[in-house]
């Protein structure tokens, strides 16, 4: 299984304790008295109940709650026919095939903050090996430029000059 989709899985089944934030609490609050009061009626309607039950799930889990529920309902928009198309083309639980769909799209979601997460990550790892390989040369008083830098950390001369930008060890 790669890292991405193990990732999706443990966001799926960690357990987290969260407190709502005042602002969730108001949101949800406001949000549940807005879904007892529809008539259901509409096919979109028909989904908002589902979308907000899964994205509870995932409360405290790297984004707010009422983000979680807009990114579920604009899912539900721009898909209404291709989940009406899951509903009639799924055999036996076809309920689940759509909260398994929407599900999907919200984990999607909340692995954008995992994936920029882990960008961020090798970036900083990059630049403490160079700071640390800057600072070593600086202490033996070395000569060294930033090809003999790219050579020996074996990471290309423009990223060497813009995670030296990054650490403020280089002016333009």
């Amino acid at each position: 299984m790669d890292e991405r989709l193990e990732l999706i899985e443990k966001l799926k089944n960690a357990k987290v304790e969260y407190e709502l934030t005042e602002e969730e609490r108001a949101f949800k609050n406001r949000y549940e008295k807005e879904l007892k009061a529809l008539s259901l009626e509409s096919k979109y309607e028909q989904y908002l109940p589902i979308v907000y039950k899964i994205a509870k799930g995932y409360v405290g889990k790297g984004e707010l709650l009422q983000d979680i529920v807009q990114e579920g309902n604009l899912y539900v928009i721009e898909n209404l026919d291709k989940l009406e198309a899951t509903l009639q083309n799924s055999e036996g639980d076809f309920i689940k095939a759509v909260e398994d769909d929407i599900e999907r799209v919200i984990c999607e979601y909340l692995m954008l903050d995992v994936d920029t997460a882990m960008e961020n990550r090798k970036i900083l790892d990059k630049l403490n090996q160079l700071l640390e390989a800057v600072n070593s040369l600086k202490e033996q008083n070395a000569e060294y430029s930033i090809e003999d830098l790219s050579e020996f950390l074996d990471i290309e001369v423009d990223e060497i000059e813009n995670l030296l930008r990054i650490a403020g060890e280089l002016n333009e």
